[in-house]
């Protein structure tokens, strides 16, 4: 079996052939003709071999072969120059760095994305047990109080066992107790609520104004106290898009409800013909946090949009404070304000490409996230409910 050594000098005396009798690429001699490039006669070659190498007239594994390593490496990358040039290998290593990045940034979303269902079926299984448990207390009392006469107070404590009504639906999407689910032909629209006894609710003309509206933003007449800052930062003159939601309940989804369990808004246009959103929120978000996102999903007119998303947007939670009842500098509604959100600088292409038929929502990248305990202040929650507020900047920069 041949040697390293043998490798080596067979290789040598190839170099050394082609370096004196006739590659062209090496001696500029054509070796039919004898020319060399200049049109001049081609003499013999040297006897001599080139600087380096040296071989004697043995056979390869006989010793006579001494490689200069140095040499027989500057050859072979004066041969090889131009086709792994260190300024290529860099731009390959990194392309496939950032690809790689934005892969662990899919996988990272796809992870989430499959905790949240998980954490959705198990609630689903827990509620069609308590359904279940509930449905086989109600007939056995049914049949056994009714010989008593208290059949009805029976029924009536069964269903209270399964929890808050249709708080236990809550987490359904596009769920009518908290979102309350638009007509068809308003994919965007919500029904607000008035404070009973106490008139319209604060910001309530706010509300009835903007919600799911485009107007152009202006700049508020006065310093942050006359209009919250809220202020979606569009710039004066742009116009935006405004939507609202209403969460009931708040006090129980913030105690009662599973770290993992979310509530989702109905679906909206941001404009007719325009792209569909949709918020979320985590009410009990570690235990102790609350988060609120905003999504992409499906919607009619995907195919005739660019694509990726690119419009800029904001979330807030509303100080439910009424800014004509207030008086006095720092009055005014303080609102819990995101940044404004540039797709274009954020996540990764997947959270803002378009919508995929078997999987309507995309997974939301940003939101707006604080400790149960701020919610708690001032008057983000009101008679039991929250105001969320996206604003939707409809102008590229």
């Amino acid at each position: 079996m041949v040697n390293g050594r043998a490798l080596l000098c067979r290789a040598a005396q190839h170099l050394r052939h082609q370096h004196h009798y006739g590659d062209p690429r090496l001696t500029g001699r054509h070796p039919a003709l004898g020319l060399s490039a200049d049109g001049g006669s081609g003499g013999p070659p040297a006897t001599g071999p080139p600087p380096g190498l040296h071989a004697g007239g043995g056979h390869a594994g006989g010793g006579n072969c001494h490689v200069d390593p140095d040499h027989l490496a500057s050859l072979i990358s004066k041969n090889l120059e131009g086709i792994c040039s260190e300024k290529a290998i860099g731009d390959h290593l990194h392309n496939l760095g950032t690809q790689l990045a934005d892969q662990l940034n899919v996988l990272k979303t796809m992870i989430l994305n499959l905790e949240d269902k998980v954490g959705a079926m198990d609630i689903g299984i827990e509620r069609a047990e308590r359904r279940l448990l509930a449905a086989v207390g109600k007939s056995h009392c049914s049949r056994s109080g009714s010989r008593d006469g208290y059949s009805d107070m029976t029924s009536r404590s069964a269903e209270d066992d399964l929890g808050a009504g249709a708080d236990v639906e809550d987490d359904d999407e596009d769920d009518g107790e908290d979102g309350d689910a638009p007509p068809a032909n308003h994919p965007a629209m919500v029904t607000t609520y008035r404070d009973g006894a106490q008139g319209p609710g604060a910001r309530e003309e706010e509300l009835q104004r903007y919600n799911n509206t485009v107007h152009v933003e202006l700049a508020p007449a006065a310093g942050p106290e006359a209009a919250g800052n809220t202020v979606a930062g569009c710039g004066s003159g742009q116009r935006v898009y405004t939507y609202y939601w209403r969460v009931r309940n708040m006090d129980y989804k913030m105690t009662g409800w599973n770290h993992r369990r979310s509530l989702r808004s109905p679906s909206f246009y941001v404009w007719p013909g325009g792209y569909r959103m949709y918020l979320r929120m985590y009410p009990r978000q570690s235990g102790e946090n609350v988060y609120v996102h905003v999504g992409l999903t499906r919607g009619d007119h995907d195919a005739n949009l660019p694509w990726p998303f690119r419009l800029r947007h904001r979330l807030a939670v509303l100080d439910q404070v009424s800014s004509m009842a207030s008086t006095g500098p720092g009055s005014g509604p303080v609102d819990l304000v995101s940044r404004l959100w540039d797709p274009s600088q954020l996540c990764s292409g997947y959270n803002w490409q378009r919508p995929a038929a078997h999987s309507p929502d995309n997974y939301e990248c940003v939101g707006l996230g604080f400790p149960q305990a701020v919610l708690r202040t001032r008057s983000y929650v009101r008679q039991d409910s929250a105001l969320l507020k996206l604003t939707v900047c409809l102008e590229q920069p």
